[in-house]
């Protein structure tokens, strides 16, 4: 049965994760705190693995979300950045009343918003308020010129659902966040939770190209009686499939990883184990690749170059590393290989998408 072994192979590859990530845990983070949020990772997996009905599956994960998973303030929002990418979108369109077709879109984020930072933002009186932050101003500006958008050429009742969504999706979760991350030893928890929430995915990007499958799709398609998916189509480049994971982009996911790369390197001084911490960026930059997404590609080389000039000898670190790209590239177009790799290079290949039908 594909479903049976779609979510074997996630177990398989997260456990493995997660066992690697126990090797490299931080200084700032204990063992029973990863242990922790490791059985909260499985819990929300298991729960739409297990479902078999999109509507017991948003049921059962906010009950979960509201009455389970911790009852700590702050532990919400380090378990909403730690939750936040372990599953698909998988969208379930909640009926409206009084003329209204459709109340809300409701999605996993959502979900999550709704069970974990509704009730955080509803008792926020304690915190700073709105405009108390510099960047307040610049995000209510970014909601209030989306939301006019949302009313043009669509119904009212479009325009109000959409404001709404746009709301509950970014400005909430980014107004919580920000008054709950309120000092350094939050603020590391919360990229930890980020970087233990998405690391998972990549050895699973890997995979999908690998062995040309989206291997989430039969666990959406579970929960819709066999219909749906996390893309409509897969994308191949030079014969390969492009990872994309849960997010249905692989120019998406390869951001995502360019993001996670970031976070691995601000939290590896606090490992104590460097191999471990390597290995992961190893896997990391693998799954970018799998990606074949030139734009995060560029991303990754912007933001490793910037992140070498901040610390000491930084210039020839640069230098260094671009020569050695510059030296290897006749040795790459010595092989069938190489020469595939260098098609897939931004601004050199020719190598361009085609979309294929399951």
């Amino acid at each position: 049965m594909v479903f049976i072994k779609a979510l074997l192979v996630i177990l398989f590859l997260v456990s493995a994760t997660f066992w690697v990530a126990g090797k490299a845990l931080p200084s700032f983070m204990s063992r029973e705190e990863f242990k922790k949020w490791c059985n909260a990772w499985y819990a929300v997996l298991l729960i739409a693995a297990l479902a078999h009905n999109i509507w017991v599956y948003v049921v059962v994960l906010l009950c979960y979300a509201l009455f389970v998973l911790t009852k700590t303030k702050k532990d919400r929002v380090i378990y909403f950045l730690l939750l936040f990418s372990a599953l698909p979108m998988m969208s379930v369109e909640v009926p409206g009343a009084f003329g209204i077709r459709i109340f809300l879109v409701l999605n996993y984020p959502l979900i999550l918003v709704f069970g974990l930072l509704l009730g955080l933002y509803l008792q926020s009186s304690s915190y700073p308020r709105w405009l108390s932050l510099k960047t307040d101003a610049f995000v209510l500006l970014y909601f209030l010129f989306v939301g006019i958008l949302s009313f043009r050429d669509d119904t009212f009742t479009n325009g109000l659902r959409d404001s709404l969504t746009i709301f509950l999706k970014f400005i909430l979760p980014y107004f919580v966040i920000s008054r709950y991350l309120s000092d350094l030893t939050q603020l590391n928890r919360g990229l930890m939770a980020v970087l233990l929430g998405v690391i998972p995915l990549a050895p699973i990007g890997i995979f999908e190209t690998a062995k040309h499958w989206h291997v989430y799709d039969p666990v959406v398609q579970a929960l819709r009686g066999g219909q749906g998916a996390t893309g409509a189509f897969y994308d191949v480049r030079s014969g390969e499939l492009r990872a994309s994971v849960i997010y249905g982009s692989p120019i998406v996911f390869g951001y995502v990883l360019v993001i996670l790369f970031g976070i691995l390197l601000y939290v590896k001084p606090f490992i104590a184990n460097q191999r471990f911490a390597n290995l992961a960026g190893a896997v990391i930059i693998l799954s970018l690749l799998a990606t074949m997404a030139r734009g995060p590609c560029i991303g990754l080389v912007c933001m490793y170059f910037a992140y070498l000039w901040t610390g000491p000898g930084g210039l020839a670190k640069i230098a260094g590393w671009s020569l050695a790209g510059i030296l290897s590239t006749p040795l790459l177009l010595l092989s069938s290989a190489g020469q595939t790799f260098m098609n897939l290079l931004p601004f050199i290949g020719e190598e361009r998408d085609r979309r294929a039908h399951v």
